[in-house]
């Protein structure tokens, strides 16, 4: 669920914004590698 999500990404900012900008980087990566696997 996005609210699980969500509570997850709390803790992280929490501790870090660093944390968020890594987290957003390495979906980004994923979802582009995903995308080139595909095409």
């Amino acid at each position: 669920n996005l609210s699980e999500y969500e509570q997850g990404l709390i803790p992280i900012s929490n501790l870090t914004g660093d944390g968020i900008v890594n987290l957003e980087t390495a979906l980004s990566r994923i979802l582009n590698l995903g995308e080139e696997v595909e095409d």
